[in-house]
């Protein structure tokens, strides 16, 4: 019986020293949770720092709580960590999570920074997604996910559950936004913009019309609206992006197809700040430009490479005005963040990449920071651009990933 006793006393001090040394291999933080060694600023040194790339999120270990060394003396340790995102398009931030639709896992993945953990939503039953390409989501919560294939607009309330489909027959949304009781579709097969109440669904008016003209469309992808209620759109065959004002009324145009800054050749979603500032993604620069309020060029960020921030045929982009304390340890000590900048990239590891916008401290210096290459030349020179197809036609995948 003493025997007996001594060899369970030893086996349990044995387990209690595994589990020790186990713990402090588990429970350390995420892979991310430390700052790039080398920060990343736009623009580069010795220009004052605008942009700062914090973190991004690839695997759902790097939100997720770590296993503790128990847990994985009981249920073992995992081979290979699991894919969080696979290919990225749309992205909203609310209620200190970030949206994102998957268009090859067909899925909205919501990455919750608070609690620190990934779930999903439109897997299953009537809000199931079969191609989710953008998110809006209104101040109360609900969110609205175009889905290019079912043809629909899904709606699911605060607590991510669906409650409602919004469309009709032929309508291929592939951009989304709310402002007010506003509901804005970007609308590929018509090339327009349809304009929605979005609590009944109901069709008020179109914005646009096929063409190359002032205030005409061929090819509207991302969308956004500014807080007077102005109408952003990307016009993805045009290169340029158009704004309209809140009764649908062409306003002006930002940009052109090119391969210098300020041009575009092919731009993708876009999003505007509170303060009217303008971010545009282009797949083939592979950065992100952003504009004033009157269209003129400011700064670009993101690039190619292999520096903290880099993109990879980055496609979706949200800007995002709260959360910032959930950050607030990536950010240099030396720089003011003022808001979140969001951009999903469909390669690299930069799948979900987290920026701040602001400003260098006053009296204080983030030194040199990372060298940032300029944005690429195109590797196939733009071309003049051919004439709009018809309304109805068959319009290139302008969501896939080519």
């Amino acid at each position: 019986m003493r025997e007996t006793g001594r060899r369970i006393t030893v086996r349990l001090a044995l387990m209690a020293v595994a589990l020790g040394v186990m713990g402090l291999a588990g429970c350390g933080a995420p892979k991310t949770a430390e700052m790039p060694k080398v920060p990343s600023f736009w623009p580069p040194f010795p220009s004052k720092p605008r942009v700062q790339f914090l973190v991004s999120y690839e695997f759902s270990e790097d939100v997720a709580k770590p296993k503790s060394g128990l847990d994985a003396l009981i249920f073992g340790k995992e081979l290979t960590p699991a894919m969080l995102i696979n290919k990225p398009y749309g992205v909203k931030a609310w209620d200190s999570k970030i949206y994102v639709c998957d268009t090859h896992d067909l899925n909205v993945a919501v990455i919750d920074i608070k609690n620190r953990e990934v779930r999903l939503i439109g897997t299953s039953g009537t809000g199931k997604l079969s191609k989710p390409v953008d998110i809006a989501i209104s101040p109360d919560g609900m969110k609205y996910v175009a889905d290019a294939v079912r043809g629909l607009i899904f709606v699911y309330d605060a607590k991510d559950r669906h409650i409602a489909s919004l469309g009709h027959p032929n309508l291929k949304p592939v951009g989304v936004a709310v402002h007010e009781n506003l509901l804005y579709i970007s609308d590929l097969a018509a090339n327009h913009v349809e304009v929605m109440d979005r609590l009944t669904g109901q069709t008020l008016r179109t914005i646009g019309a096929t063409g190359r003209e002032a205030g005409q469309l061929t090819g509207p992808l991302g969308i956004d609206t500014d807080a007077q209620g102005n109408v952003y759109v990307t016009d993805l065959l045009n290169c340029r992006v158009e704004k309209f004002d809140p009764e649908g009324k062409f306003v002006m145009a930002i940009g052109s197809l090119g391969d210098a800054p300020g041009t575009f050749t092919r731009p993708k979603q876009l999003a505007v700040d509170r303060e009217g500032i303008i971010y545009v993604v282009d797949a083939a620069f592979q950065n992100v430009q952003m504009f004033d309020k009157e269209g003129r060029l400011l700064m670009d960020f993101g690039g190619t490479g292999t520096h903290p921030g880099n993109m990879d045929l980055p496609a979706g982009i949200c800007v995002h005005e709260g959360d910032l304390d959930l950050f607030k340890q990536y950010v240099h000590p030396a720089f003011e963040a003022e808001r979140l900048v969001i951009v999903t990239n469909q390669f690299g590891k930069n799948k979900v990449a987290v920026y701040a916008f602001g400003h260098e401290r006053e009296g204080m210096s983030v030194g040199q920071g990372a060298i940032v290459a300029p944005p690429p030349v195109p590797s196939v020179k733009p071309t003049a651009p051919e004439p709009p197809p018809p309304v109805g036609a068959t319009l290139p995948d302008a969501i896939g990933d080519k």
